[in-house]
């Protein structure tokens, strides 16, 4: 994402008549040729900046052109890979996102996207060349007293109205609303701080966190954190793996999860892609390697559960529970009571498949990271129609609420649900207390 003034601007107008029809996922359009910025939205939910060529739609096709770098790449999507197409800032339908089916298999109707290093790449350099669409619209927002020198250390005791890093923990991570102002305010303290290498590497790693934890906008976030120069086994290299992984590179993510420095969540990451042989072969190597840390079993138990292993699952929990190595006794009693939900979970398994659940809506709690997380299901003819959470005190990343409640309703089921990295313990307390309020209903 460079400076407004470095960003391409539609100069010309359109020289011959445009017109869509969107009609039961078809689109008609005339073929153009003009200087702007579209973008595509994939079923997948990746996104590409460019500018749409040609449609052809007896082919029922259209080419999407991405220029990088003075390169100009062209490349042909069929018209059921893409979601939407936004040209003049118009949002267009093209293939509406599909439900899973009922089977109860994770990702039965899911196709998961693959791309080479080089399409990887140039979704991130695309997306790191160009404002996101609400950028322009979003005003700045934040306290007079705010220090916008931003030290690389907080000054005097917590103040979220004066420290920067504070202020984006207490006020904008807990406000959806906020988030695109606070995303702005990172980007304008980047441009202000360049010459300092400390503060510009900071700016650029929070950018690519902000991207990646608030917005789930992973070309993005990847942008940020390659250019912040973020090194295998550093505190966000899980970030930045799991960030190749959404676009589509399995082999980019695990070459960045290699180092024996990794954060323990790089066990859930492989879990989360499908690797649980490896996940159970890193928790080995840290405990081999002396840590006791119980959240080695507990992203263990996760990354087994999600590849439905049931019996390694619940050991795993199990040791969780049985462990004195918690750093304190309020963090180690929320801990325990995230594995103990996580073992009835698995154990309302077949009683919470939607499919055996009597019509109406139920409610059910579990452990989040503050306190208790709610979540109420509706359903209707064996589906679910409706996956909320009503009560919740978590203070960060709402944005995971948003993505597993969306999961569960795609994939009608909670097995097989990857929660959000960096908001792990809410996803799973989501998932939990949605297996357990589907248990309720159960025939």
């Amino acid at each position: 994402m460079q400076e407004p003034c470095e960003m391409t601007s539609r100069v010309k107008m359109i020289s011959a008549l445009l017109a869509i029809v969107l009609l039961v996922g078809f689109i008609s359009l005339i073929p153009r040729s003009v200087k702007g910025q579209d973008a595509i939205e994939f079923l997948n939910g990746v996104k590409m900046q460019g500018m749409v060529k040609e449609i052809r739609n007896d082919k029922r096709e259209f080419d999407f052109e991405v220029v990088i770098g003075g390169k100009t790449f062209l490349r042909t999507y069929a018209f059921d890979k893409v979601h939407t197409v936004t040209m003049k800032n118009q949002r267009h339908v093209v293939t509406a996102k599909k439900a899973a089916t009922n089977s109860g298999v994770a990702g039965a109707a899911d196709q998961e996207l693959v791309r080479s290093r080089a399409e990887v790449q140039q979704a991130i350099a695309s997306a790191g060349d160009s404002f996101p669409d609400w950028w322009e619209e979003t005003k700045l927002e934040y306290p007079a007293s705010l220090d916008l020198n931003w030290p690389l250390k907080p000054v005097g005791n917590w103040n979220s109205q004066r420290n920067m890093g504070q202020f984006i923990w207490d006020v904008v991570n807990p406000n959806p609303r906020r988030w695109n102002a606070g995303i702005k305010l990172v980007f304008q303290q980047w441009q202000a701080q360049k010459s300092d290498s400390e503060k510009n590497r900071r700016n650029m790693t929070t950018l690519g966190s902000m991207f990646f934890n608030l917005k789930q906008d992973y070309a993005r976030a990847a942008y940020w954190f390659e250019r912040a120069g973020i090194q295998k086994g550093s505190g966000q290299s899980v970030k930045l793996a799991e960030s190749y992984w959404r676009l589509g590179s399995k082999p980019m993510a695990i070459e960045m999860v290699t180092n024996r420095t990794l954060p323990v969540s790089v066990i859930k990451l492989h879990g989360d892609m499908g690797n649980y042989q490896s996940s159970v072969k890193l928790a080995n190597s840290f405990k081999k390697g002396g840590s006791t840390n119980p959240l080695i079993d507990m992203f263990l138990g996760d990354a087994l559960r999600h590849n439905g292993q049931i019996g390694p699952a619940i050991a795993a929990y199990e040791r969780v529970i049985s462990s004195t190595a918690f750093k304190n006794d309020n963090y180690g009693k929320k801990v325990k009571a995230r594995a103990r939900d996580s073992i009835e979970a698995i154990r309302l398994l077949s009683a919470a498949n939607v499919a055996n659940v009597r019509d109406g809506a139920y409610r059910s709690v579990s452990t989040g990271y503050v306190s208790a997380v709610e979540v109420e299901v509706k359903v209707a003819g064996g589906r679910l129609t409706s996956v909320e959470v009503v009560r919740h005190s978590e203070k960060q990343f709402y944005s995971s609420i948003e993505d597993t409640t969306a999961q569960i309703m795609k994939h009608q089921s909670v097995q097989g649900i990857d929660g959000t990295t960096g908001a792990t313990i809410t996803s799973q307390a989501i998932i939990n207390a949605t297996a357990k309020a589907l248990a309720k209903g159960a025939k």
